[in-house]
């Protein structure tokens, strides 16, 4: 998985979208889930912390000249739509 999320975020650096995305995420999903803990849906994958850890050292390598990959607006509308869903 890590392979996985460093390829992500290499990918990302050369759509020049900003790559700490993933780490915010996983970070949104380990404290969101019961007891700080992921239980088995990631069971395989390596400590979540980890991940996040060496996501936000590709963050410092990559995020240099990058761009959101979408508008305040955008997001907003985008939430806007999920919440209703």
């Amino acid at each position: 998985e890590e392979a996985a999320d460093l390829g992500g975020a290499a990918l990302l650096a050369r759509a020049h979208v900003r790559v700490d995305g993933l780490a915010t995420f996983l970070q949104r999903l380990q404290l969101n889930s019961p007891a700080g803990g992921l239980g088995n849906y990631l069971s395989n994958h390596p400590e979540t912390e980890d991940r996040i850890n060496a996501l936000h050292a590709e963050t410092q390598k990559f995020n240099q000249g990058s761009t959101p990959l979408m508008t305040a607006e955008q997001w907003a509308t985008a939430r806007e739509v999920c919440a209703s869903k």
